[in-house]
């Protein structure tokens, strides 16, 4: 444990398969199915050789069987499936077919605090990048299993980040686990936790995205029970902090793009201002950079200024009175080699001159023309 060298060697000593046959050969003593299972936790936790070893000795089969018969040892197993199935999609699949994302979501709804932030690890170990896995834990109540958690623990800020994480990765992409998480709640309870621990506030940005991208449904619960607010309160208190400003921009644009309801609401909380207010600080007359996390929170700066201000008057009014206009046309004359920033610009600027003559002149002063012909 802690030492990488010995768990090495004891990976290629056979330690695994060893362990393994310990199991097949006591399957009825608890002491022995349990101190195997904490043996292959600390074998398998990120040894990619050791993972594949357990893999092919049949070891997620053997742990799955045990935490079903022993309930008190769940929660060695749920780390022991973490461990073996982090970033290994082999196992992941293994994990699928042999039950062992039904019985993780089993231990959720069974077991204590620490059992369910543990399940929730355990849980993103076996869906992440796995669209099978996905949908079999949104059929096993997966998404309800971690909402109810959150219900359970509201002041366990370990409890409420992890579930969180793990929302992100049941939803991201699968429609059927954003209905779930539409109709258990799930978008009130990581509007609250967002709310109480301003750390979490990344991490509740990208949960609330996965939720709600290309389901209106859920884009009009988030916008009535208090999403884009919190989304627009974490940018004003993070605007130094690409990695908090890049999620939320990409939450809210998903929110307010083509939804009237919650551009105003954004518009209300402040969002255009504090758009201008992130371009403004930016440096300029720079290389864009598209591995640069500070130059994608500006370019999603941008792009978020066409969703909250597409066919909406009060948005284009409040853009064009901050500045808007003026800060798009100069950040195209700053990247103008740039075909992303020149593209988002230009539809940035067809937003908010849409219908808006006062945003139109403002552009033409502005040179909005001879920027794009750069």
């Amino acid at each position: 444990r802690g030492n990488a060298e010995n768990q090495t060697r004891a990976g290629i000593a056979g330690a695994v398969y060893a362990v393994v046959t310990a199991m097949l050969n006591y399957p009825r003593s608890d002491v022995m199915q349990y101190r195997a299972i904490l043996a292959l936790d600390d074998l398998t936790r990120g040894n990619a050789e050791n993972q594949t070893c357990a893999g092919h000795a049949g070891a997620v089969a053997r742990v799955v069987a045990a935490m079903q018969r022993i309930p008190a040892i769940r929660r060695a197993a749920c780390r022991a499936l973490d461990a073996m199935t982090a970033n290994n999609q082999v196992n992941q699949t293994c994990a699928g077919s042999g039950g062992a994302v039904e019985a993780v979501v089993a231990a959720m709804l069974l077991q204590s605090e620490e059992v369910q932030w543990v399940a929730c690890e355990a849980l993103m170990s076996m869906i992440r990048g796995n669209a099978e896995n996905q949908t079999r834990a949104g059929i096993a109540g997966a998404v309800y299993a971690v909402v109810t958690a959150m219900l359970n623990y509201p002041r366990s800020d370990v409890m409420q980040y992890r579930a969180i994480l793990a929302l992100d990765d049941l939803t991201r992409g699968n429609a059927e686990n954003q209905t779930c998480a539409g109709h258990a709640g799930a978008v009130a309870r990581v509007v609250a936790a967002m709310q109480r621990i301003p750390a979490i506030r990344r991490a509740a940005c990208r949960a609330l995205d996965a939720m709600t991208a290309n389901n209106e449904e859920t884009r009009i619960r988030a916008g009535n029970e208090g999403a884009v607010e919190a989304v627009v309160t974490a940018m004003r208190a993070h605007q130094r902090s690409d990695e908090v400003w890049l999620s939320a921009c990409q939450t809210l644009d998903d929110l307010t793009r083509g939804n009237a309801e919650n551009q105003t609401c954004a518009g209300d909380a402040g969002a255009v201002e504090a758009v201008m207010a992130h371009l403004f600080a930016c440096p300029r007359n720079r290389i864009f950079n598209t591995s640069s996390q500070a130059d994608q929170a500006r370019l999603s700066a941008i792009k978020l200024l066409a969703a909250l201000t597409h066919t909406h008057a009060k948005n284009q009014t409040r853009a064009g009175n901050g500045g808007a206009v003026e800060a798009v046309v100069a950040a195209m004359r700053a990247y103008p080699g740039s075909e992303v920033v020149q593209v988002n610009a230009s539809g940035a600027l067809a937003a908010m001159t849409h219908e808006h003559a006062e945003n139109q002149a403002r552009a033409v002063h502005a040179g909005a023309e001879a920027a794009a012909a750069a």
